[in-house]
Parts: structure tokens; sequence; C-alpha cells
């Protein structure tokens, strides 16, 4: 009952917590910003690339969530070019690392108590 109690705090916590603040926005573009450049400056066909991309995300809006935003960058930014499918991935994992974070807190969390 315990364990299930944290469970469902811990949920309400996650679920409640919508406002994305100044601090994840710093935090979430220092990430982005130390993702590599996928491209040589010689490969003009990476770079044509890299820009469409570029594009989809600034077309994809903003969402009141950084899960949202994921979720609609993951549908409609993919690339068929390998190094600019996993700059999309990394950017993915920098939107999504604080709820990561949260849930593993809540489920170390649980397994101590």
């Amino acid at each position: 009952m315990k364990i299930l109690s944290v469970c469902i705090i811990g949920l309400l916590i996650l679920c409640s917590v919508n406002a994305i603040t100044d601090e994840e926005i710093a935090s979430k573009d220092a990430c982005v910003k130390k993702i590599p450049n996928p491209c040589q400056d010689s490969d003009s066909v990476c770079k044509t690339e890299q820009t469409r991309v570029d594009n989809c995300f600034k077309a994809v809006g903003t969402y009141p969530t950084f899960k949202e935003l994921a979720q609609n960058i993951k549908a409609s930014c993919k690339s068929d070019n390998t190094s600019i499918q996993k700059e999309i991935d990394a950017v993915l994992s920098c939107l999504s690392s604080s709820m990561i974070v949260s849930s593993i807190f809540i489920a170390i969390l649980a397994f101590i108590l």
C-alpha cells in the first residue's frame, strides 16, 4: 500500500508540473547545443537534409510541455540520412531527459519504501 501511495503521489507530481520553467528551457538548450554537427563542410546533400529537418523543427511549433514537443518532432521530423536521424534522436533525448530522471527518482523512492 505504501508503494502504491508513493507511486500515485509521484505520478500526480509528474502530471501536475506542466509549466515549462526558464531553467528547463536553459537546460534543454544547453543539451541541444552540445550535439555535434552531423554534416561535413563538403557534404552538400547532408547540409540540405539538415536544413530540411531544421525547418521541420520550426514548423512543429510550440507546445505546453517538452513531452508534447518531443512527440510531435518524433512524428513529423524524420530523415533517411543516418547522421541526421542520429541528430534528431539526440534532440529528442535532450527534450525527454527530465522526464526520465523524475521517473527514476520515483522508482527509487518506491523501492526504498
